[in-house]
C-alpha cells in the first residue's frame, strides 16, 4: 500500500471516527466511499497481489456495489436497524440509533468501512501466536485437550487446520471464511462431502480459495428453493431455529456484561 493511500485510510478514519458522536449531517457520502474502497479490493483481487488500482472509478465499483448488500429490519417506526453485508459475507449493523432508514443506511455502511479498515492493519494477520492463543482458548471453552489439536478428526484439530491455512491473512477474510463453512454445515454439504470421503484437508484447501461470492450464494438459495418446494413450511422452521438460536445467544452475552460490570 503506497503512502498516499495509507494517508487516506487515515483520514477517513478520523472523519469515521469524529461521526460516531456527531450527529450533524456531513457531506462525505459514506456510502460511496464503501462501495469504492470495496470496488479496488475487487479490482485488485482481479490482478493479482501486485496489481496495481489508479484508483478511479470503474468496473471494480459497480462489481462491489452488487455485491454490498444492505437490509432493513421490518419495523413501523424509529428507531430503524440497517444491516450491510460484505462481498466476503461479513455483516454489520448500525451502532447509533437512527431516526430514518436513510441515516441507518449510513451509519452502517459507516461501521461497515471502519472494520474494512482497521482490517488492513498489520495487528490484524493471523500469524503462529494467535493461532496458538486461540487453539488453548478453544481448548479451554470446550474443556478438551490440547492434543486433539494433532488429530484432523477432532473439533479442535479442524480448527487448527482452518487457522493454519489463513496465516498472513487477515482476521475478516478467516471470519468470513468461517461464515461460508457454517452455511455449509446447515445446508449439509459438508455432510455429503465427508459420505463421498474427502478429507478435511482437502475441502479446507478448495473453500478457503473461495468467498461468499454471486455463484455460492446462488447455488445456497436455489437449493433452500428446492427444499421449501419439496417440504412446504421447511424454511419457517429454520428460521424459528434461527430465532431461538439468536435469541439465547443475546441473553448469554447479555449475562456475561452483567458479571463483567459487577467485576
Amino acid at each position: 500500500m503506497s503512502k498516499e493511500e495509507v494517508k487516506g485510510e487515515e483520514s477517513i478514519m478520523s472523519y469515521l471516527l469524529q461521526t460516531e458522536t456527531d450527529s450533524s449531517p456531513r457531506d462525505l457520502n459514506v456510502v460511496a466511499m464503501l462501495h469504492h474502497y470495496w470496488g479496488q479490493k475487487q479490482v485488485q483481487r482481479s490482478k493479482g497481489s501486485s496489481g496495481e488500482s489508479n484508483g478511479s472509478l470503474g468496473d471494480g465499483d459497480v462489481h462491489a456495489e452488487s455485491l454490498i448488500l444492505y437490509e432493513s429490519a421490518p419495523t413501523p417506526g424509529p428507531p430503524y436497524v440497517c444491516y450491510v453485508t460484505l462481498p466476503g459475507g461479513s455483516c454489520f449493523g448500525n451502532y447509533k440509533v437512527c431516526d430514518s432508514q436513510a441515516e441507518a443506511r449510513r451509519d452502517a455502511a459507516r461501521v461497515a468501512l471502519m472494520n474494512s479498515l482497521v482490517n488492513e492493519l498489520p495487528c490484524r494477520c493471523i500469524d503462529a501466536q494467535f493461532i496458538t492463543q486461540s487453539l488453548q482458548q478453544a481448548a479451554t471453552h470446550c474443556a478438551v485437550s490440547m492434543e486433539d489439536v494433532c488429530d484432523s478428526s477432532t473439533s479442535l484439530g479442524t480448527y487448527s487446520l482452518l487457522l493454519h491455512s489463513y496465516i498472513g491473512r487477515t482476521m475478516l477474510e478467516f471470519q468470513e471464511m468461517m461464515t461460508v463453512f457454517q452455511l455449509l454445515h446447515w445446508n449439509g454439504t459438508l455432510k455429503a462431502l465427508r459420505k463421498r470421503q474427502y478429507s478435511r484437508q482437502s475441502v479446507i484447501s478448495y473453500y478457503s480459495q473461495r468467498g461468499l461470492d454471486e455463484h455460492m450464494r446462488s447455488s445456497l438459495a436455489l437449493d433452500w428453493l428446492g427444499r421449501e418446494q419439496r417440504s412446504p413450511g421447511r424454511l419457517g422452521e429454520e428460521l424459528q431455529v434461527a430465532q431461538r438460536r439468536t435469541g439465547a445467544g443475546t441473553a448469554t452475552r447479555h449475562r456475561v456484561a452483567l458479571l463483567q460490570g459487577k467485576n
